[in-house]
């Protein structure tokens, strides 16, 4: 059961980075703000409540001047006159100010996906995944180009070697002065010239 409700409120993408649901995460963020602003509505009523000059008598006030505070309307029907009351008042600003203006981008980059600056960044690293498994490709095709063409160029030297051994002079020349050239690294002088001689009588 707790697996399941782990699940719902938090799943992992495809980058293993955790991200937890919306509404869970709102309703965390205003949860903190109405405890803080629950405790500190006892303290401000107390405060308040030992000037004469007070307007936040009661708990019920206390709670609406903090809430009005913290939401930056100050409707100036309830404010607080000791320094402690003000005190009080001005850590509500900031806090609510902090977690209001979290809950309204949370929706926002819920409602509206352009303004959600997680899910850009996750489409750029799958964009940069995606040119580095090309890149990868495409060197690993270099390599075997390269591998391909060394091995091109060593039968090329064969090749180059062999017709250097098959075919060199051997510094006799014909009757006709000519220079001779024997064919076959193995054949001998003399059975070259027994063979140009048959190959003559023919």
């Amino acid at each position: 059961m707790l697996m399941n409700v782990t699940r719902y409120l938090r799943r992992k993408d495809e980058f293993g980075v955790d991200e937890w649901n919306t509404l869970f995460k709102v309703s965390v963020a205003l949860g903190v703000f109405y405890a803080y602003i629950g405790i500190a509505a006892f303290v401000l009523a107390a405060v308040e409540s030992t000037d004469p000059a007070a307007n936040i008598l009661t708990y019920r006030d206390a709670f609406w001047a903090l809430q009005m505070a913290a939401s930056t309307i100050g409707f100036g029907d309830y404010h607080p006159v000791t320094d402690a009351g003000r005190s009080v008042v001005v850590i509500s600003f900031y806090i609510g100010v902090g977690l209001m203006s979290y809950v309204g981008f949370t929706l926002a980059s819920r409602l509206l996906s352009f303004t959600e600056t997680g899910v850009k960044n996750r489409e750029l690293r799958l964009q940069l995944m995606n040119v580095l498994k090309h890149n990868e490709h495409d060197a690993r095709a270099s390599a075997e180009l390269l591998a391909h063409n060394k091995q091109l160029e060593q039968r090329v030297v064969q090749l180059l070697d062999k017709l250097e051994t098959r075919s060199h002079p051997y510094g006799h020349s014909d009757a006709n002065g000519n220079e001779v050239f024997v064919v076959g690294e193995k054949q001998s002088y003399d059975d070259f010239l027994k063979d140009n001689a048959e190959s003559a009588g023919r």
